[in-house]
């Protein structure tokens, strides 16, 4: 979502190569006989990627300012992790915590406030999600959405993506249904994201008390006063 510099474009460029390179390696084990084709429900692009998080926009759109036709295959909501679960919304909420923090130590910044008691600052959680929900929209509209895409020149297509040969894939609904057949000339890219992991094996009893997930923690509307978090990764 942020600027990008030179060193990070050109790994962004090395990356994309390599999985254009072996994504037909990868999926050659898993590919069938023959390609299925059924007129209008074929269609035929430079490169595919099956994923519309932020590893599969940015290679979307890489290989769109290279004139490549590229079109993005997303069973949920394009954008992915970043934007709904990941990186926008916990970003988001540490900059409300910061600017609390801020407040309640003003006094030790040189600044008075008509505050004299920091107990007395609070934070309203329906606020935070508020402000947290119209930056989601808004990088949503403007960055990921297919509208934005479009305007790129790159094709979105909601659905599952399973491999049909090594360059074909079908696409189908929820229930099976295949919409369409999709081939790509120089490269499927494979960036399907990941799910959060639920380590029922490995904590005893964790199955037996309310838990959540990242993909749960930024809809809570009341602020615990306590959390225990298992995992040290970004989100």
């Amino acid at each position: 979502m942020m600027g990008t510099s030179t060193g990070d474009a050109i790994a962004t460029a090395v990356v994309f190569c390599i999985l254009l390179v072996g994504s037909s390696k990868m999926v050659d084990a898993l590919a069938s006989s023959s390609p299925s084709t059924n007129g209008n429900n074929y269609q035929l692009y430079d490169m595919i990627v099956i994923g519309g998080g932020s590893a599969g926009l940015t290679a979307a759109k890489l290989a769109a300012t290279f004139g490549k036709s590229v079109v993005i295959v997303e069973e949920e909501r394009m954008g992915g992790d970043c934007t709904w679960t990941g990186c926008v919304p916990s970003k988001s909420i540490i900059k409300s915590a910061e600017v609390a923090h801020y407040v309640r130590n003003a006094k030790k910044y040189g600044v008075n406030t008509d505050k004299d008691d920091s107990t007395e600052v609070q934070v309203d959680m329906k606020a935070v999600k508020d402000r947290v929900r119209a930056i989601i929209d808004k990088i949503y509209k403007e960055d990921d959405s297919p509208e934005a895409m479009k305007k790129l020149g790159v094709d979105t297509l909601s659905g599952r993506a399973t491999f049909d040969t090594a360059n074909t894939l079908k696409v189908g609904s929820k229930d099976g249904e295949v919409i369409t057949t999709l081939e790509a000339k120089e490269g499927i890219v494979i960036a399907t994201g990941a799910k959060p992991r639920r380590p029922t094996n490995r904590i005893p009893g964790l199955e037996n008390v309310n838990y959540i997930t990242y993909e749960e923690v930024f809809d809570l509307d009341v602020l615990p006063k306590k959390m225990t978090v298992v995992g040290g990764g970004p989100i």
